[in-house]
């Protein structure tokens, strides 16, 4: 019994002991729980602080992307100026020097044409000068046919003395016995008169193959009068269709030449506008984009192209930073900007009451604006 109660007392010793040590361990437990609450309470501020400094890391990473990219925008949209001012200046060079050909080549037609006129001139003066040989060859048978109708006279003259000689010759008959001399004398001047007849018939042969001849030269220089008529014709047709011709070709290429400097303007307009919008502090590079579609929707509607201002202002919907009431004001302030830059008359009443504008309103009712802004 007296080991036993030792043994009990032992144990009761190294209970109390153990006990001691298990309040000990629970209050350093308690302890080891409040330090390990109080470090998580700690951990959690400084996970919390550590958020908030990777939120603003993210923040000023996402501020720093978004300002190179828009200097890379801003750098790109200078590049691209500069190069669409370059091929503006070398296609203004180009159309520069296509005209110098064209007006080269209407010197050569110009030049072409004064020769043809001075062909259809010495055509005139050929047909001038072979009417004039035509009217020394009237006025020469004119004279041919007096000098025949003096003949005829003069043989109407010969036959009348020529019967007035036969009548002597009867009465010298009757008178034959009375003197053989006389008669001997009527018979010379018979023959004589024979004579001067047969030579005055020979020259009206003479003077009708003469006429014969004047009257188939005449037809000759009829002949040729009407060729020379007909070749005037063809000349004066050839030349009218070397002018229309010419005429229509300088007119189609002056039209080309006009559309493409339309173009080349209208393109260097928008290169000056673009590097004006760069150069403006007012347009931000997101705007840039818009800006330009709304600058080509104006230029639209000044060259009278209202179908393309309706759909460059419908393109602009999509890259708009505005609302849509903004959008719309936009619209019209930047037209009338436009119009005073240029010294353009605006009717705003004609312009917002046009059919193009009116259906433009009810799609741009109808779209939801983009307010993402493009980089």
């Amino acid at each position: 019994m007296q080991q036993a109660e030792t043994l009990l007392q032992e144990y009761q010793s190294q209970l109390n002991s153990t006990q001691a040590e298990l309040e000990q361990s629970q209050s350093q437990l308690h302890s080891t729980e409040s330090v390990l609450e109080q470090s998580q309470s700690q951990l959690h501020s400084t996970e919390s602080v550590l958020e908030q400094s990777q939120s603003q890391l993210n923040a000023t990473q996402r501020e720093l992307a978004q300002k190179n990219s828009q200097l890379h925008q801003t750098q790109w949209e200078l590049d691209r100026s500069r190069f669409q001012t370059q091929t503006t200046q070398a296609e203004l060079a180009n159309s520069k020097s296509q005209l110098n050909r064209n007006q080269q080549e209407l010197e050569l037609a110009k030049s072409q044409f004064v020769q043809v006129q001075a062909q259809l001139e010495r055509s005139h003066s050929q047909h001038h000068q072979s009417q004039r040989e035509l009217k020394r060859s009237h006025s020469h048978l004119h004279q041919i046919q007096g000098e025949l109708e003096h003949s005829q006279a003069q043989q109407h003259q010969t036959e009348a003395v020529l019967q007035q000689s036969q009548s002597q010759t009867h009465k010298l008959e009757r008178e034959l016995k009375r003197s053989h001399s006389q008669l001997h004398q009527v018979q010379e001047e018979s023959q004589q008169y024979q004579s001067q007849l047969h030579q005055v018939q020979e020259e009206s042969q003479q003077y009708q193959s003469q006429l014969h001849q004047v009257q188939e030269e005449s037809q000759q220089y009829q002949s040729q009068l009407h060729q020379v008529q007909e070749e005037s014709q063809q000349y004066q047709s050839q030349l009218h269709q070397v002018q229309q011709s010419q005429l229509h070709q300088v007119q189609e290429e002056s039209q080309q030449y006009q559309s493409q400097l339309h173009q080349v303007q209208e393109e260097l307009q928008r290169s000056q506008f673009q590097q004006y919008a760069v150069s403006d502090t007012g347009v931000q590079p997101s705007q840039m984009p818009y800006s330009l579609l709304v600058w080509d929707a104006w230029y639209a509607y000044q060259n009278g192209d209202a179908t393309k201002m309706q759909n460059c202002l419908q393109e602009s919907l999509k890259c708009t930073p505005f609302s849509k009431t903004e959008t719309l004001m936009n619209w019209l302030e930047s037209f009338a900007k436009f119009s005073s830059e240029t010294e353009h008359q605006l009717d705003t009443y004609a312009l917002t009451n046009s059919a193009e504008w009116k259906k433009l309103m009810r799609r741009a009712v109808a779209v939801k604006p983009v307010r993402t802004m493009v980089y």
